[in-house]
């Protein structure tokens, strides 16, 4: 049973054919490969069973695909803003979690940019009074101002890099 807790993080790392995982020009996404970062839940949505059919996981629709399929419905994709400039399409976040949009949610991304976005932890629930260490500032996800500040770290930093 230990295999199946660890299923979601396999899957993730398995499904390649579906995880182009931004809509921000490369050359702004390429500085966040490998590094921990902080993003707002604009949307999500599940992840597309047929995606998984068609990987090289389910070449021969054995135990392996079915273990796919399974983590499939355990996973969900999210859409999440981190600053003005960098949308992510397709991020995994575990359906378990419950990510609700205006959630601030804390991501790994791989150091390969054909592999999506993984969710680590929360940095803030929207249905929290006030984000105390996490919040989206000067602006707003909609209108394309201003980014993520959480727990020491900043949009600002990000839109150095």
């Amino acid at each position: 049973m230990k295999f199946l807790r660890h299923l979601p993080i396999l899957f993730a790392s398995v499904l390649i054919g579906c995880a182009t995982s931004t809509q921000t020009p490369r050359a702004q996404y390429e500085p966040l490969l490998g590094k921990e970062i902080y993003a707002f839940v604009l949307s999500k949505v599940d992840v597309p069973e047929q995606d998984i059919l068609k990987s090289e996981a389910c070449i021969k629709r054995d135990a392996l695909c079915m273990s796919m399929l399974y983590a499939a419905r355990q996973m969900e994709f999210a859409t999440v803003a981190v600053h003005t400039n960098i949308v992510i399409r397709k991020a995994f976040v575990p359906r378990a979690e419950d990510v609700k949009y205006g959630d601030i949610i804390k991501l790994r991304i791989p150091p390969d940019v054909t592999k999506a976005p993984v969710f680590i932890e929360f940095g803030a629930r929207i249905h929290e009074s006030l984000f105390k260490k996490c919040n989206w500032v000067n602006g707003s996800p909609h209108l394309g101002t201003g980014g993520i500040v959480c727990n020491g770290w900043s949009y600002k930093d990000v839109a150095k890099l």
